[in-house]
């Protein structure tokens, strides 16, 4: 008798375990097909153009594999939350708040899914969470403006048609189960070990990829990562290498451009003329083939001035930084910004800014599509920096807005060298754009000399780089911005590709000369990566980690 009644509650808990599958099983592919439409069309579009393996996280995995994630994991999450339904049905108006919540988040997802893959060619991921995070209102609306078109209605209708198709099919096969007993007991199966397959994956499955195309993917390595902490200070034990230090060191931080369309490296137009004239008297040493890190600011940024590595297991703000290594080596530090300090949550970038002795931002409440400051109005501010301190030893780093999308809002009116008429042998329709971003880098030309000259006279050192570069029409005639994470490896070079440049005072070279031939010598070696630039100021500094005396083998001046 009892090993009957524990069969029957075994029959009754499956039963009831099942129900999503066999009673609802409409709502529960719904809500299965929302989660799942576009990983499952990106890499659908990737076995379609020959690519077996998807590289997320450093790890190569098959993407059949990935497949059978998107499947297994959206089925789990489907099922518990009609499983909630479920018990929520007998009480009207939580079952309304519990279906509201629902389906807000999933199609919030897969609205977020759908927007990157249009415009990145991508799933949403934390790096663009990232990105979301540290921009404000008018900076989406540029991106918006610039990147959603017709193409992107076009993708998000072609998925609602496919979910709209999965919910009218399961709905067919819901009906059919409800005549036959069998396919209700085959349907109720197969669901019930798809979600037990889909548990071992959430389970077993390594943490530094799976998952990164789902919601709790995505929010958890959001929280883990915790991007919005105040950097803490981790006091890293330093030992003196040299005293053959320059007094000022200046780090220039250019935003989105590329070598691709700089005359020194060989463009065909003069998008550079005072830095050419530099370079021709020997004032400039210029690197070549220098590649960022990653494709967005906020990364570059975080690997390039932080000990911060993605996988590495350290948040940023318990990394060490170079602002305060310069502090505790006896540098005074400037963060001089043309960008904004404001996200819609507080910039990483800022809190990192905040550690320095001197802090301006001259966007803030700005960086619209007709307002904001020009990067030439950050001058006077590095004067004032100058001046305070004249006989001070100083880091200062000065971030400027570039050539950062919409290009035509990024220079004064009156300067504007190039029109359309210089690009005959382009579509009509890209002329204006490419005009307009390669005024945006002819005015940058001219703020960065401007910067140079001032430490003319002082015993410095200037390092101007870029964050990242830019795809300028390079792997399509249909995308400018970013380069795409995707299929193009084109748009992927040509976001990483960046200038790098360094200056050099007559006080500097004669000063340190050592120092200033080990910065010849490297210039002549190309494939610099920026994200060794922490490790580049601390060997200008003259101090390597205690702990680890191959620092200064990683700094772009000791190849």
């Amino acid at each position: 008798m009892f090993i009957v009644r524990v069969g029957r509650c075994i029959g009754a808990a499956v039963r009831w375990a099942a129900s999503p599958f066999v009673d609802r099983l409409g709502l529960t592919m719904l809500l299965v097909a929302i989660q799942a439409v576009v990983p499952l069309m990106y890499f659908g579009g990737l076995l379609a153009d020959g690519v077996t393996e998807w590289t997320s996280h450093w790890r190569a995995v098959p993407v059949t594999i990935h497949i059978r994630w998107v499947i297994a994991e959206t089925m789990v999450y489907a099922w518990l939350a009609v499983l909630v339904y479920t018990i929520c049905a007998r009480v009207r108006w939580l079952r309304r708040i519990w279906l509201t919540l629902v389906f807000t988040v999933t199609g919030l997802n897969w609205l977020w899914d759908a927007l990157t893959m249009a415009t990145y060619g991508q799933l949403m991921n934390i790096e663009i969470f990232h990105v979301l995070l540290a921009s404000n209102l008018a900076e989406a609306k540029e991106f918006v403006g610039l990147h959603i078109g017709w193409s992107t209605i076009a993708q998000i209708f072609g998925s609602i048609v496919a979910i709209t198709v999965v919910w009218a099919l399961a709905r067919g096969v819901e009906r059919l189960a409800h005549r036959y007993g069998w396919l209700r007991a085959v349907i109720g199966v197969a669901g019930l070990l798809t979600v037990i397959y889909g548990v071992r994956v959430i389970d077993l499955s390594e943490p530094q990829y799976n998952g990164t195309w789902s919601m709790r993917g995505k929010w958890l390595q959001f929280i883990e990562r915790e991007v919005m902490h105040t950097m803490e200070p981790q006091h890293p034990a330093l030992v003196r290498v040299s005293t053959d230090t320059p007094r000022d060191i200046v780090l220039i931080i250019g935003e989105s451009s590329t070598p691709l369309h700089s005359s020194l490296y060989g463009y065909r137009l003069e998008t550079n003329p005072r830095l050419a004239a530099r370079l021709a008297a020997g004032e400039l040493e210029l690197f070549h083939e220098a590649r960022a890190s990653e494709l967005t600011t906020l990364t570059n940024i975080r690997q390039s001035l932080t000990a911060w590595r993605r996988g590495g297991g350290v948040p940023v703000h318990k990394s060490d930084n170079i602002i305060e290594i310069a502090r505790l080596t006896g540098y005074r530090t400037a963060w001089l910004s043309n960008q904004s300090s404001k996200g819609f949550c507080d910039n990483p970038i800022h809190t990192l800014a905040q550690y320095c002795d001197t802090m301006v931002f001259t966007n803030d409440g700005h960086m619209s599509w007709h307002h904001g400051t020009f990067d030439g109005e950050l001058l006077p501010i590095v004067k004032g920096v100058m001046a305070a301190g004249p006989d001070t030893t100083r880091l200062t780093i000065i971030h400027l807005m570039g050539s950062h999308f919409e290009y035509n809002q990024r220079f004064p009116a009156d300067r504007t060298p190039f029109t359309a008429a210089d690009y005959p042998d382009r579509l009509p329709r890209l002329r204006q754009t490419l005009a307009d971003y390669d005024n945006s880098l002819h005015y940058t030309d001219s703020v960065v000399d401007r910067i140079m000259e001032l430490y003319r006279h002082r015993d410095a050192l200037v390092i101007y780089l870029s964050d990242h570069g830019e795809d300028i029409y390079v792997s399509s005639d249909d995308w400018v911005g970013h380069g795409r994470a995707s299929l193009s490896t084109e748009s992927i070079r040509a976001g990483l590709r960046v200038p790098l440049i360094v200056y050099t005072t007559d006080s500097m070279r004669h000063a340190h000369p050592g120092l200033y031939e080990s910065i010849r010598h490297a210039a002549k070696v190309p494939g610099a990566r920026t994200r060794f630039t922490m490790a580049t100021l601390m060997h200008v500094m003259g101090v390597r980690f205690a702990h680890n005396d191959s620092t200064l083998n990683r700094s772009y001046f000791a190849r």
